[in-house]
């Protein structure tokens, strides 16, 4: 099965940005909440015109025998409904 999720992406130049994709729900691996991010937003480090009750997840997956992270938009529960 296929999710859509937002993903936050950063330019080298620091800036946030944020792109759509869609990634195999059989290949997480496992969900955490990325404070981080958060707090970066509610310090106004991240300007993308989210609300200040946005919640970050980072995303762990296994893609051609490789492991990989990405962040997402939305707390751990809400991306795991998603996936389900």
């Amino acid at each position: 099965m296929f999710v859509k999720l937002n993903k936050i992406n950063k330019h080298s130049s620091g800036d946030f940005y944020i792109t759509e994709i869609v990634i195999n729900a059989n290949q997480i691996l496992f969900l955490s909440e990325n404070r981080e991010m958060r707090n970066s937003l509610l310090e106004g480090k991240i300007e993308l015109g989210l609300s200040s009750l946005a919640h970050f997840t980072d995303v762990s997956f296994s893609s051609g025998g490789e492991r990989s992270k990405i962040t997402v938009i939305g707390d751990p529960a809400t991306i795991e409904t998603k996936i389900r």
